[in-house]
């Protein structure tokens, strides 16, 4: 059985390597499946570089899983310094991609793979869907935007 204290304290050095990886970059997408830590390392950016904090899946439940994300993808345009989260955001960059083709990305894009808290049924679905989309749109994005890669700790 692996030693529960070491996968808390590889969990906690994941975080803080993501938070630290987006010091140098005023604006900044975090993406990946549910219970992956996104918000929590945006709560970490926003309060730590003093920016604001856009939770994309706040959409979700109040706007079908398409406006969700195409409001995110608006708000890859706000000036000022800024950190967005959520399932949608892989979901936006591909529609903000679209409507701006070979365009520069205005942010920083961190995703984050490995969930911190386990999945149910539902979850692992949706973590699949976002799975999905980072796949069809990660060499686009190479090509467009400062993709951060943090080294990813052992799940639960």
């Amino acid at each position: 059985m692996a030693d529960p204290l070491a996968a808390i304290q590889s969990q906690a050095a994941q975080m803080e390597a993501a938070v630290a990886a987006l010091a140098d970059h005023p604006r900044a997408v975090i993406c990946g499946g549910p219970r992956c830590g996104k918000t929590t390392v945006a709560a970490r950016v926003a309060e730590r570089y003093r920016r604001r904090l856009l939770p994309g899946d706040g959409l979700v439940g109040l706007l079908e899983w398409s406006d969700a994300s195409a409001q995110v993808a608006l708000w890859l345009d706000l000036p000022g310094d800024w950190v967005i989260e959520g399932v949608v955001a892989a979901r936006a960059l591909r529609k903000w991609m679209a409507a701006y083709p070979g365009e520069r990305l205005p942010a920083a894009v961190l995703r984050l793979e490995t969930p911190v808290h386990a999945r149910g049924d539902a979850l692992a679905a949706m973590a699949k869907g976002e799975a999905t989309v980072w796949a069809g749109i990660a060499d686009e994005l190479l090509q467009v935007a400062t993709v951060i890669a943090v080294p990813d700790s052992a799940g639960p």
